[in-house]
Protein backbone atom coordinates (compact mmCIF):
# COMPACT_ATOMS: atom_id res chain seq x y z
CA UNK A 1 0.00 0.00 0.00
CA UNK A 2 2.73 2.47 0.56
CA UNK A 3 4.49 1.74 -2.30
CA UNK A 4 1.42 2.05 -4.70
CA UNK A 5 -0.03 5.49 -2.90
CA UNK A 6 3.26 7.54 -1.95
CA UNK A 7 3.91 9.63 -4.54
CA UNK A 8 7.09 10.59 -4.12
CA UNK A 9 8.34 6.53 -4.88
CA UNK A 10 6.02 6.92 -8.62
CA UNK A 11 9.83 6.85 -10.29
CA UNK A 12 10.62 3.27 -8.88
CA UNK A 13 7.36 2.53 -8.21
CA UNK A 14 6.88 0.15 -11.10
CA UNK A 15 10.44 -2.19 -9.82
CA UNK A 16 9.41 -2.17 -6.15
CA UNK A 17 5.66 -3.31 -7.31
CA UNK A 18 7.53 -6.17 -9.34
CA UNK A 19 10.05 -6.84 -6.32
CA UNK A 20 7.49 -7.26 -3.67
CA UNK A 21 4.97 -9.48 -5.83
CA UNK A 22 8.36 -11.27 -6.90
CA UNK A 23 8.94 -12.07 -3.19
CA UNK A 24 5.17 -12.15 -2.16
CA UNK A 25 4.82 -15.30 -4.38
CA UNK A 26 7.93 -16.89 -4.01
CA UNK A 27 7.67 -17.16 0.51
CA UNK A 28 3.81 -18.23 -0.13
CA UNK A 29 4.37 -21.01 -2.94
CA UNK A 30 7.32 -22.21 -0.88
CA UNK A 31 5.24 -22.34 2.19
CA UNK A 32 2.55 -23.97 0.08
CA UNK A 33 4.61 -26.48 -1.58
CA UNK A 34 5.95 -27.26 1.61
CA UNK A 35 2.46 -28.12 3.23
CA UNK A 36 1.53 -30.16 0.03
CA UNK A 37 5.33 -32.33 0.37
CA UNK A 38 4.34 -32.72 4.27
CA UNK A 39 0.60 -33.99 4.31
CA UNK A 40 0.27 -35.04 0.44
CA UNK A 41 3.86 -36.06 -0.88
CA UNK A 42 3.29 -33.83 -4.08
CA UNK A 43 6.02 -30.81 -4.25
CA UNK A 44 3.58 -28.12 -5.72
CA UNK A 45 3.06 -24.59 -4.74
CA UNK A 46 -0.97 -25.03 -6.33
CA UNK A 47 -3.69 -25.33 -2.90
CA UNK A 48 -5.52 -28.73 -3.48
CA UNK A 49 -8.82 -27.91 -3.37
CA UNK A 50 -10.80 -31.09 -4.54
CA UNK A 51 -14.04 -29.45 -5.31
CA UNK A 52 -13.87 -26.86 -2.87
CA UNK A 53 -14.93 -24.12 -5.03
CA UNK A 54 -18.26 -25.79 -6.04
CA UNK A 55 -18.89 -26.36 -1.79
CA UNK A 56 -17.99 -22.55 -1.41
CA UNK A 57 -20.78 -21.65 -3.27
CA UNK A 58 -23.23 -23.89 -1.39
CA UNK A 59 -21.81 -22.84 1.65
CA UNK A 60 -22.33 -19.36 0.90
CA UNK A 61 -25.89 -19.39 0.15
CA UNK A 62 -26.23 -21.21 3.70
CA UNK A 63 -24.51 -19.30 5.77
CA UNK A 64 -23.89 -15.13 5.83
CA UNK A 65 -20.54 -15.19 7.76
CA UNK A 66 -18.29 -17.70 9.14
CA UNK A 67 -15.59 -17.76 11.97
CA UNK A 68 -12.99 -20.46 12.69
CA UNK A 69 -13.40 -20.59 16.76
CA UNK A 70 -9.90 -21.51 17.79
CA UNK A 71 -10.52 -21.61 21.59
CA UNK A 72 -11.20 -24.24 24.23
CA UNK A 73 -10.47 -27.80 22.80
CA UNK A 74 -13.78 -29.99 22.21
CA UNK A 75 -15.67 -27.46 20.89
CA UNK A 76 -16.80 -26.98 17.55
CA UNK A 77 -14.30 -25.45 15.37
CA UNK A 78 -17.01 -23.80 12.93
CA UNK A 79 -18.82 -20.71 14.26
CA UNK A 80 -21.40 -19.73 11.24
CA UNK A 81 -24.29 -17.17 10.86
CA UNK A 82 -26.88 -19.26 8.85
CA UNK A 83 -28.92 -17.32 5.90
CA UNK A 84 -32.57 -18.33 5.75
CA UNK A 85 -33.38 -17.21 2.59
CA UNK A 86 -30.20 -19.28 0.91
CA UNK A 87 -31.66 -22.83 3.23
CA UNK A 88 -34.75 -22.62 1.88
CA UNK A 89 -34.06 -22.12 -1.44
CA UNK A 90 -31.32 -25.47 -1.21
CA UNK A 91 -34.38 -27.16 0.36
CA UNK A 92 -36.50 -26.10 -2.13
CA UNK A 93 -34.22 -27.18 -5.39
CA UNK A 94 -33.61 -30.41 -3.32
CA UNK A 95 -30.07 -29.00 -3.74
CA UNK A 96 -27.25 -30.99 -0.84
CA UNK A 97 -24.23 -30.00 -3.61
CA UNK A 98 -23.51 -28.25 -6.40
CA UNK A 99 -22.34 -30.97 -8.77
CA UNK A 100 -21.26 -27.98 -11.93
CA UNK A 101 -20.94 -24.71 -12.01
CA UNK A 102 -23.66 -25.10 -14.77
CA UNK A 103 -26.66 -26.18 -11.54
CA UNK A 104 -25.30 -23.08 -10.08
CA UNK A 105 -25.95 -20.18 -12.02
CA UNK A 106 -28.97 -22.09 -13.29
CA UNK A 107 -29.80 -20.81 -9.12
CA UNK A 108 -29.10 -17.08 -10.40
CA UNK A 109 -31.40 -16.88 -13.33
CA UNK A 110 -33.91 -18.14 -11.21
CA UNK A 111 -33.81 -16.50 -7.91
CA UNK A 112 -31.94 -13.45 -8.76
CA UNK A 113 -33.02 -10.97 -6.20
CA UNK A 114 -33.02 -13.57 -3.91
CA UNK A 115 -29.40 -14.13 -4.50
CA UNK A 116 -28.45 -10.62 -4.45
CA UNK A 117 -29.86 -10.30 -1.27
CA UNK A 118 -27.69 -13.43 -0.19
CA UNK A 119 -24.50 -11.17 -1.63
CA UNK A 120 -25.53 -7.97 -0.21
CA UNK A 121 -25.53 -9.68 3.37
CA UNK A 122 -21.99 -11.26 2.80
CA UNK A 123 -20.62 -7.77 1.69
CA UNK A 124 -22.02 -5.95 5.35
CA UNK A 125 -21.38 -9.14 7.24
CA UNK A 126 -17.82 -9.02 6.38
CA UNK A 127 -17.14 -5.32 6.76
CA UNK A 128 -17.91 -5.47 10.37
CA UNK A 129 -15.37 -6.79 12.99
CA UNK A 130 -17.12 -8.83 15.37
CA UNK A 131 -13.46 -9.99 17.11
CA UNK A 132 -10.89 -7.92 15.50
CA UNK A 133 -9.13 -10.44 14.90
CA UNK A 134 -8.21 -13.41 12.11
CA UNK A 135 -9.86 -16.15 14.50
CA UNK A 136 -12.11 -16.22 17.32
CA UNK A 137 -11.07 -16.91 20.92
CA UNK A 138 -13.81 -16.76 22.39
CA UNK A 139 -17.61 -17.63 21.76
CA UNK A 140 -19.27 -14.74 24.07
CA UNK A 141 -17.60 -12.06 21.61
CA UNK A 142 -20.15 -8.80 21.30
CA UNK A 143 -19.66 -6.74 17.48
CA UNK A 144 -17.27 -3.85 17.65
CA UNK A 145 -19.30 -0.75 17.44
CA UNK A 146 -16.94 1.88 17.09
CA UNK A 147 -15.00 -0.03 14.22
CA UNK A 148 -18.93 -0.75 12.92
CA UNK A 149 -19.00 3.12 12.91
CA UNK A 150 -15.47 4.05 11.92
CA UNK A 151 -15.83 1.81 9.19
CA UNK A 152 -18.60 2.55 7.80
CA UNK A 153 -17.71 6.58 7.92
CA UNK A 154 -14.54 5.45 5.68
CA UNK A 155 -16.14 3.33 3.31
CA UNK A 156 -19.30 6.72 2.88
CA UNK A 157 -16.24 9.33 2.67
CA UNK A 158 -14.87 7.02 -0.15
CA UNK A 159 -17.94 6.22 -1.43
CA UNK A 160 -18.73 10.17 -1.74
CA UNK A 161 -15.69 10.71 -3.29
CA UNK A 162 -15.70 8.28 -5.89
CA UNK A 163 -18.98 9.33 -6.87
CA UNK A 164 -18.04 13.18 -7.50
CA UNK A 165 -14.60 12.27 -8.93
CA UNK A 166 -15.93 10.31 -12.01
CA UNK A 167 -19.96 9.27 -11.79
CA UNK A 168 -20.71 12.91 -10.89
CA UNK A 169 -18.21 13.93 -14.03
CA UNK A 170 -19.08 14.04 -17.89
CA UNK A 171 -17.91 11.20 -20.27
CA UNK A 172 -15.43 13.17 -22.18
CA UNK A 173 -13.93 14.75 -18.20
CA UNK A 174 -13.60 10.84 -17.66
CA UNK A 175 -11.76 10.13 -20.82
CA UNK A 176 -9.33 13.30 -20.02
CA UNK A 177 -8.71 11.77 -16.60
CA UNK A 178 -7.70 8.08 -18.08
CA UNK A 179 -5.60 9.79 -21.00
CA UNK A 180 -3.60 12.13 -18.33
CA UNK A 181 -2.49 8.96 -15.87
CA UNK A 182 0.87 7.66 -17.02
CA UNK A 183 1.98 4.36 -17.78
CA UNK A 184 3.61 3.75 -14.39
CA UNK A 185 0.07 5.20 -12.46
CA UNK A 186 -1.49 2.12 -15.25
CA UNK A 187 0.57 -0.07 -13.93
CA UNK A 188 0.51 0.52 -10.39
CA UNK A 189 -3.63 0.49 -10.67
CA UNK A 190 -3.59 -2.81 -12.03
CA UNK A 191 -1.65 -4.32 -8.92
CA UNK A 192 -3.65 -2.74 -6.80
CA UNK A 193 -6.81 -4.01 -7.92
CA UNK A 194 -5.24 -7.45 -7.97
CA UNK A 195 -5.31 -7.37 -4.44
CA UNK A 196 -9.07 -7.00 -4.31
CA UNK A 197 -9.71 -10.47 -6.22
CA UNK A 198 -9.24 -12.77 -3.26
CA UNK A 199 -11.97 -10.15 -1.77
CA UNK A 200 -14.23 -10.16 -4.26
CA UNK A 201 -14.13 -13.93 -4.90
CA UNK A 202 -14.91 -14.93 -1.69
CA UNK A 203 -18.21 -13.06 -1.25
CA UNK A 204 -20.31 -15.47 -2.72
CA UNK A 205 -18.50 -18.13 -0.72
CA UNK A 206 -18.72 -18.65 3.22
CA UNK A 207 -16.87 -15.10 4.11
CA UNK A 208 -14.87 -14.80 6.95
CA UNK A 209 -13.92 -11.79 8.47
CA UNK A 210 -10.20 -12.38 7.86
CA UNK A 211 -10.98 -12.48 4.20
CA UNK A 212 -11.56 -8.62 3.98
CA UNK A 213 -8.11 -7.43 4.95
CA UNK A 214 -7.17 -6.62 0.94
CA UNK A 215 -9.90 -4.96 0.81
CA UNK A 216 -9.37 -2.94 4.35
CA UNK A 217 -5.26 -2.33 3.00
CA UNK A 218 -6.64 -0.49 -0.18
CA UNK A 219 -9.62 1.28 1.46
CA UNK A 220 -7.29 2.77 4.33
CA UNK A 221 -4.25 3.93 1.44
CA UNK A 222 -7.01 5.89 -0.49
CA UNK A 223 -8.13 7.65 2.91
CA UNK A 224 -4.25 7.97 3.59
CA UNK A 225 -2.91 8.95 0.62
CA UNK A 226 -5.74 10.17 -2.09
CA UNK A 227 -8.62 11.39 -0.52
CA UNK A 228 -8.86 14.45 1.26
CA UNK A 229 -10.73 14.86 4.25
CA UNK A 230 -10.85 18.02 4.45
CA UNK A 231 -11.80 18.57 1.14
CA UNK A 232 -14.58 16.05 1.92
CA UNK A 233 -15.97 17.46 5.02
CA UNK A 234 -16.44 21.49 2.76
CA UNK A 235 -18.45 19.32 0.11
CA UNK A 236 -20.59 18.16 2.98
CA UNK A 237 -20.73 21.55 4.07
CA UNK A 238 -22.58 22.72 1.15
CA UNK A 239 -25.25 20.39 1.40
CA UNK A 240 -25.08 19.36 5.17
CA UNK A 241 -28.84 17.58 5.64
CA UNK A 242 -28.91 15.50 2.04
CA UNK A 243 -25.51 14.00 3.34
CA UNK A 244 -26.59 13.85 7.09
CA UNK A 245 -29.75 11.78 5.73
CA UNK A 246 -27.56 9.78 3.18
CA UNK A 247 -25.21 8.51 5.78
CA UNK A 248 -27.70 7.53 8.50
CA UNK A 249 -30.07 5.96 6.25
CA UNK A 250 -26.90 4.08 4.97
CA UNK A 251 -25.86 3.22 8.67
CA UNK A 252 -29.38 2.30 9.67
CA UNK A 253 -29.60 -0.33 6.59
CA UNK A 254 -26.48 -1.55 7.70
CA UNK A 255 -27.20 -1.84 11.20
CA UNK A 256 -30.84 -3.69 10.40
CA UNK A 257 -28.98 -6.28 8.69
CA UNK A 258 -26.32 -7.17 10.66
CA UNK A 259 -29.00 -7.16 13.60
CA UNK A 260 -30.81 -10.20 11.65
CA UNK A 261 -27.58 -11.73 10.52
CA UNK A 262 -26.62 -12.14 13.93
CA UNK A 263 -30.20 -13.27 15.09
CA UNK A 264 -28.77 -16.38 13.12
CA UNK A 265 -26.17 -18.49 14.64
CA UNK A 266 -24.85 -22.00 14.86
CA UNK A 267 -23.75 -21.22 18.71
CA UNK A 268 -27.50 -19.41 19.96
CA UNK A 269 -24.59 -16.88 21.05
CA UNK A 270 -26.24 -13.62 21.34
CA UNK A 271 -23.95 -10.89 19.79
CA UNK A 272 -25.46 -6.97 20.14
CA UNK A 273 -24.26 -4.37 18.18
CA UNK A 274 -24.15 -1.90 21.05
CA UNK A 275 -23.55 -3.02 24.53
CA UNK A 276 -23.22 -1.68 27.79
CA UNK A 277 -22.10 -3.15 31.21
Amino acid sequence: MFVFFNRKLWKNRNLLILLAICIGVFSLGAIQAISNKYTMDVLSIAVPTGGLNLAQLRWGMEMNLYETYVGASGAPAGFAFDNVSGIRILRQEGIDFFASYGEYFVLLLRYPVEMLGIYVRHFIAIMNPITGGSYVYSRNNNSRFVFTLFNYTLLFITASFIKRRFIDCSFTEIKKQIKGTSNSQRVGLISLLTLLLPFAAIIPGAVEERFAIPFWLVLYGLICYVVSIRHEISQYKKRPISYAILYFMGFAFMIALLTEIYAHNSGDVFIPILYFR
